[in-house]
């Protein structure tokens, strides 16, 4: 965890911006969290140990370091965004039923080479795949009920 508040600390100083006290919290909070929170659900669990944060702030405050890269966001299913702290590269199972985001890492597919059409868009910064569709956890409990959520 020091490396990454290191790399906060850094990405902040390129971007111009003060290491405050909320965007500290807003990133460890993102960092130990395996679940993609939205801003509410990081809302939620930050008020506990910053009582006075605002969901407002919390808002402001993942615009900002998904802005200047330190975070990215996901879409699920339920039309929120969500939230992922974690800097190693990696892709995305997406459940369309329990809107489950799991992290799943694929060496092959961040080796391929670029389609014609993609490699000279531009300058690519990460690449990262989304799957989508339904879990097992929720495939079993659609087999057992006979429907689906």
């Amino acid at each position: 965890m020091p490396q990454a508040f290191a790399r906060l600390r850094e990405i902040c100083q390129h971007a111009g911006l003060r290491v405050t006290p909320q965007r500290l919290e807003v990133f460890r909070e993102l960092l130990t969290a395996r679940d993609h929170p939205s801003a509410e659900q990081l809302h939620e669990r930050l008020t506990e140990r910053m009582p006075s944060l605002s969901l407002d702030t919390v808002y402001r405050t993942l615009a900002t370091l998904e802005r200047c890269g330190a975070i990215s966001q996901v879409r699920a299913y339920d039309g929120r965004a969500h939230f992922d702290g974690n800097p190693e590269p990696h892709h995305h199972l997406i459940c369309r039923e329990c809107g489950r985001i799991v992290d799943f890492r694929w060496a092959s597919a961040d080796r391929l080479r670029l389609p014609p059409e993609a490699a000279g868009w531009g300058r690519i910064d990460r690449r990262q795949v989304e799957l989508r569709g339904v879990c097992a956890a929720c495939l079993r409990r659609q087999d057992e009920t006979g429907t689906s959520k």
